[in-house]
C-alpha cells in the first residue's frame, strides 16, 4: 500500500480519494472504468 498524504493543502481529489480509501492506483483504474462506460454512450 502507498504513503498517506501529509501535504496540508489537498485538493479535491485527494480528499475523496483519502475518505474512499482508495489508493492512486485504485482510483485511476476507476476513472479508466468510468470514461470507457461513457464511451458506450
Amino acid at each position: 500500500m502507498g504513503r498517506k498524504s501529509t501535504k496540508e493543502n489537498k485538493n479535491i481529489y485527494q480528499i475523496s480519494r483519502e475518505e474512499a480509501h482508495l489508493s492512486r492506483e485504485a482510483a485511476a483504474g476507476q476513472i479508466s472504468e468510468y470514461r470507457r462506460s461513457l464511451q458506450k454512450y
